[in-house]
């Protein structure tokens, strides 16, 4: 049971690795082609800036 517990943690932090990257990866984008920086707080605030 633990196991299965450990196995749990870890798929979901892998899977918040994943949307970590990508978000990254997007935000370079809008950066590159728009340039606007993107920042996204960890209440949800998004903030654009030149």
């Amino acid at each position: 049971q633990i196991l299965e517990k450990d196995k749990r943690i870890a798929r979901i932090l892998r899977v918040k690795e994943i949307f970590e990257t990508v978000i990254q990866k997007y935000e370079e984008a809008i950066y590159n082609y728009l340039g606007y920086k993107i920042e996204i707080s960890d209440d949800n605030d998004v903030q654009l800036t030149l």
